[in-house]
């Protein structure tokens, strides 16, 4: 995705009235296990609310929906036992129905988003855990 469409996209989504079952802001604020269960509850709330996509949207403030920019890199970062962050939470999701990141470098700071697919034939589970969203 091109950064005019990811900027597109990002308008849209924090457009948004508030967070829902298929998409969530964060600042700078994450930790490996919760961003899998994140996956999996998007994934699954995705497809009962009948959305193509879910999102996980790092860099911006999940009250007022402007951004503040992460330094969280997907990246480089490390899960439990050094593992690659990405190779983790792909190994912790059964099904693993998959997920794009990108990342776009704001006037206002840097925005990693994470394009979550829905779930489909069976609930996402992560770490052997079912997840579901209600509201934000």
């Amino acid at each position: 995705m091109r950064d005019k469409e990811l900027s597109a996209l990002l308008d849209r989504l924090r457009a948004e009235p508030h967070e829902t079952e298929w998409l969530e802001f964060k600042d700078s604020c994450y930790e490996p296990q919760a961003i899998g269960e994140y996956l999996s509850a998007l994934a699954n709330s995705a497809c009962l609310e009948g959305k193509s996509r879910a999102y996980l949207v790092f860099g911006v403030d999940d009250r007022s929906h402007e951004i503040v920019g992460t330094s969280f890199d997907p990246y480089t970062e490390k899960a439990k036992g050094n593992q690659d962050l990405l190779i983790w939470l792909s190994m912790g999701l059964q099904p693993n129905v998959g997920f794009e990141i990108y990342i776009l470098d704001h006037a206002k700071g840097k925005v990693v988003l994470f394009e979550i697919n829905p779930a489909y034939n069976r609930p996402v589970a992560f770490g052997g855990v079912e997840y579901i969203r209600i509201g934000s």
